[in-house]
């Protein structure tokens, strides 16, 4: 699986974010080879224009052979509109509703549908979203609280024995199911979290703004941070470790922390 976390640049402040769980095997709908489809419609369109010409004026044909034409042209946004379509697994798709059809948008970055002008996005049949994670009712009291949503992440997430863990620029500590996407629990260091967790001998690592690191164990209950070191200033990396000794940098500094003699 391939998991995405998402939300606007820290600039933007704080907002809205979104842990996305994708299948990399779908692939959409069949490839349409459109090129030869749409030259075959050109040829014909261009002889039904050479036709209308050679036609006396009031003619009674010309009114069969525009209606043609206008065919042409449907069956040629259809074409295009298909080959929109392939390899697209978004779980959505943006569409322009025209009599009873729909034909596919082209992608726009700020906005994807334009409904006054008869735009809407319905469920793509093809889509790749095995889970997606965006807030849950963890209390069941029906209202969703703080600690209940993912907000913007600049981050990466961290997976072992099937736990997800994902930290947000609001400060939130995220513990998923890697293969449902269920909320496990959720921390709040009170201070942003630029980089992405670090899992390690059964240890999860994640540093913030405030220079903190908080180390928690590997488990699915909900739990304190078994420590919390406080590097000096901001952490906005990622631990690393390589040959049995931990990295963590902020702001000025990095430091090699070995393991304890004996310690595996």
């Amino acid at each position: 699986m391939v998991y995405v976390a998402v939300g606007q640049d820290p600039e933007h402040g704080e907002g809205v974010g979104h842990v996305w769980c994708l299948d990399p095997t779908k692939r959409g709908i069949a490839p349409v080879d459109a090129s030869a489809a749409l030259a075959e419609v050109d040829v014909a369109h261009k002889a039904i224009d050479a036709l209308i010409e050679n036609l006396p004026v009031g003619d009674l044909r010309s009114g069969a052979l525009r209606s043609a034409q206008q065919e042409l042209r449907e069956s040629k946004q259809a074409i295009q509109s298909l080959a929109l379509l392939q390899h697209d697994v978004s779980p959505q798709l943006a569409v322009k509703l025209k009599k009873e059809n729909r034909v596919p948008v082209e992608h726009r970055r700020l906005q994807a549908v334009i409904e006054e002008e008869g735009e809407v996005a319905i469920d793509n049949p093809n889509s790749a979203v095995v889970w997606h994670y965006t807030e849950f009712d963890q209390t069941g009291d029906g209202e969703i609280d703080f600690e209940e949503q993912m907000h913007r992440s600049c981050g990466t997430v961290a997976i072992q024995n099937d736990l997800l863990y994902i930290a947000d620029f609001s400060g939130l500590f995220h513990c998923l199911d890697a293969k449902s996407g269920k909320v496990h629990w959720t921390y709040d260091m009170l201070a942003a979290a630029w980089g992405s967790p670090c899992i390690v001998d059964g240890h999860v690592y994640i540093g913030d703004e405030d220079g903190d690191v908080c180390i928690f164990e590997l488990s699915a209950e909900p739990h304190e941070p078994i420590a919390e070191i406080n590097m000096g200033n901001s952490v906005y990396s990622t631990p690393i470790v390589a040959n049995n000794i931990l990295y963590i940098a902020n702001k000025t500094h990095i430091f090699a922390i070995e393991a304890p003699k004996g310690a595996e």
